[in-house]
């Protein structure tokens, strides 16, 4: 198990979903924010965006979230979610979740 990721180091080139939530206070900084994660996945609340990231892209999403933001007064959370999680989420009203495109290779 990677203490960084959470996964276990032969998953680390693979993606993974995550959800990235934030409360950024300069309107400038979460406007930049917001911009940098539609890049990389599919809003889903005014805050909140699902990305299928990679391990690399993760953290340089992040390193380049936390050079927008105030730590003083910002904050941004990234949570793994697992196919588990992904299957089992209730969506009520416009809810969607982004879908990802898997594949699996038969040998």
């Amino acid at each position: 198990m990677n203490e960084d990721s959470g996964f276990s180091d032969g998953d680390l080139a693979r993606e993974h979903a995550w959800l990235i939530l934030y409360d950024i206070t300069d309107d400038g900084a979460r406007t930049r924010v917001a911009h940098l994660l539609g890049a990389h996945g599919d809003r889903i609340q005014k805050s909140a965006f699902i990305a299928y990231l990679d391990r690399t892209t993760r953290n340089a999403l992040l390193e380049a979230i936390g050079k927008l933001i105030d730590p003083v007064f910002d904050r941004v959370h990234a949570v793994p979610l697992s196919s588990f999680d992904i299957v089992h989420t209730h969506l009520l009203g416009q809810a969607h979740i982004p879908e990802q495109e898997f594949c699996t290779i038969v040998l």
